[in-house]
């Protein structure tokens, strides 16, 4: 939500769907505020189909009647640096939230990918003694259910909600894509990620008097919302509750901007001067393959004295921002879950990029040409370890006795073949047929290759068996 004096709203987003999820319902007496002039920003995630889709949406809202006590804040405990081992059956991971304010916990809602085992929330209170107020034992990435607390859970002032989860990214898992690779943090439901959502309430000054009649504006035949059971974990015994370490923390290390590195300007560039492409590195990511250099490209378009944007995704392609400000030198937009603010002066620009994971420093500069990262002017040069199989991600499992024939006997053309990195998104070829014999001599094998940007493309400029041996250009 984009309050009408342009800033994002602090408590989080204002509602979200995923499958298994019904919609948001309050307890009575309690409501969030969306400010008149408002904006709802609405992000969709798809999966490609191969073919063109058509798709249409409806949101409904029911509106707050008679008098509030409560406002209803959205929030989210989680561990964007977590870093599951191949074949780890019981990855453990932990986030914590700390409370400013006196509230109220009304639900819990976990959130992983296809690795993720079970959550537990528990509350530690100031004094030290700790409750456990809700625990999944079995979670379904297809049934990300909103459990509802009868009664909301009082903290105090100064407690924390711990979060803590389990990951299996073990052979035995039998929605794991692949338990060969490392898993950290994504997008794709191939990736995980660990984001323990709940909503809690705080009591107003002043009660507020609604000056509605009509509790709903939607589509007449929206229903009325049904009631949702609460978890009960006895109900569930497929699987035994896991011993959980009270001394393990997620800690984040909040970021700012360096105080050098401030610009200063005696006249704000336009709207005009900000269009072009923006090279934006977060100093944080030193620990991604790319070893902090890969970062993202924002193309900043002006039309009619309107501002337009796309950025890059993790793929390499350019997506749509939805909501791109500039005001007084200053660009600030978000895309999912990064929210920027950056100053700028002339072609250089310097600010934070916010997530879950904390706030990070993040230096821009702009490009006269499409380059995808990397100290202007050199290219970025990608290093990947991977294997050599089939270009829909397929890779020969890891005690396969013959990993080339398995990847051959699925290849149908030279179109087939493709690199398969350790992250699972295949690197395809255009030029496969010049150099088949190549990739059928080292089919499904471990190699490491090396590329370059080119566009939105990845050119191959080495291939290598992993660990030495004769290297193929």
């Amino acid at each position: 939500m984009i309050r009408p004096d342009g800033t994002r709203d602090p408590t989080g987003r204002l509602a979200a769907y995923t499958p298994g999820k019904q919609w948001d319902r309050f307890p009575e007496g309690s409501a969030k505020l969306i400010p008149v002039g408002s904006k709802l920003v609405f992000g969709m995630h798809y999966n490609t189909t191969g073919v063109p889709e058509t798709d249409r949406h409806r949101v409904g809202v029911w509106l707050a009647r008679d008098t509030i006590d409560y406002t209803i804040f959205s929030t989210v405990a989680a561990d964007a640096g977590l870093k599951i081992p191949p074949h780890d059956p019981n990855y453990e991971s932990r986030a914590e939230h700390v409370f400013e304010t006196d509230a109220e916990i009304t639900l819990v809602k976990p959130h992983m990918h296809w690795r993720g085992k079970d959550m537990l929330y528990r509350v530690v209170y100031p004094d030290g003694a700790m409750d456990t107020i809700a625990f999944v034992p079995k979670y379904d990435m297809s049934w990300q259910i909103s459990y509802e607390f009868e009664d909301p859970v009082p903290v105090p002032a100064g407690a924390k909600l711990e979060v803590i989860s389990h990951f299996d990214n073990s052979e035995a898992n039998p929605r794991n894509p692949d338990p060969s690779v490392e898993v950290i943090w994504g997008q794709e439901s191939r990736d995980e990620m660990m984001e323990g959502w709940f909503d809690y309430r705080v009591r107003l000054d002043e009660p507020f008097v609604s000056p509605h009649v009509s509790s709903t504006v939607a589509s007449p035949d929206l229903e009325e919302p049904r009631e949702q059971a609460s978890p009960d974990p006895q109900t569930d015994e497929s699987r035994e509750p896991v011993s959980q370490d009270p001394g393990a923390q997620v800690s984040r290390e909040r970021a700012s901007p360096d105080p050098e590195a401030e610009v200063s300007r005696e006249r704000p560039p336009s709207d005009a001067e900000v269009a072009g492409i923006w090279n934006l590195k977060a100093e944080l990511l030193a620990d991604r393959p790319t070893k902090g250099v890969r970062a993202s490209l924002l193309r900043v378009t002006e039309s009619n004295g309107q501002l337009a944007a796309e950025i890059t995704t993790i793929r390499n392609t350019f997506v749509e921002v939805p909501d791109i400000r500039y005001d007084g030198g200053e660009i600030s937009f978000t895309y999912g879950v990064y929210e920027y603010s950056l100053s700028v002066d002339g072609d250089e620009a310097v600010g934070t990029v916010t997530s879950p994971a904390g706030t990070q420093h993040v230096t821009a500069s702009k490009q006269e040409t499409l380059v995808f990262a990397g100290d202007d002017p050199e290219p970025f040069y990608s290093t990947r370890t991977g294997v050599i199989g089939h270009r829909t991600s397929l890779a020969p499992p890891d005690d396969e006795a013959d990993p080339g024939e398995w990847v051959r006997s699925r290849i149908e053309s030279p179109t087939d073949y493709a690199l398969i990195p350790r992250e699972g998104v295949a690197v395809e070829f255009t030029n496969a047929a010049d150099f088949v014999e190549v990739l059928e001599r080292y089919a499904g094998q471990p190699v490491d290759f090396t590329g370059t940007w080119v566009g939105d493309k990845l050119q191959i400029d080495r291939i290598e068996l992993e660990g030495g041996g004769e290297p193929d250009h």
